[in-house]
């Protein structure tokens, strides 16, 4: 992700075609680019579909 110009769209494409979101690691990252924008809400609700 660090090496993407923009991973949330990255991340929506991903989660859009089903590409790993059946890992947590997905939902990790996901999670941790809204934490990194200080956008916690929108962090928590991506953990929570990961544990789902």
């Amino acid at each position: 992700m660090d090496f993407v110009g923009d991973p949330g769209e990255l991340l929506k494409m991903m989660e859009s075609c089903k590409i790993g979101t059946k890992r947590a690691l997905f939902y990790q990252a996901y999670a941790l680019y809204y934490e990194k924008r200080k956008r916690y809400v929108e962090a928590e609700k991506i953990y929570q579909l990961g544990v789902e």
